[in-house]
């Protein structure tokens, strides 16, 4: 019935589900160097994130 939502099941519509949350399992890594021996060493690729500008996204 339009109308009887509640703010807690606004609310539970945005909030991310367990499945979007994977990215927090990564082995994030802030030293470029470690990264890259570390990887050299397990086999494994470096996905390198490079950002410019503002990290607000305000460019």
């Amino acid at each position: 019935m339009p109308g009887t939502e509640t703010f807690e099941s606004r609310f539970e519509l945005v909030l991310p589900r367990s499945v979007e949350e994977k990215w927090r399992a990564v082995g994030w890594r802030t030293n470029l160097m470690e990264a890259r021996d570390e990887a050299q060493r397990l086999h494994r690729p470096v996905f390198l994130w490079i950002m410019v500008g503002n990290p607000q996204g305000c460019t």
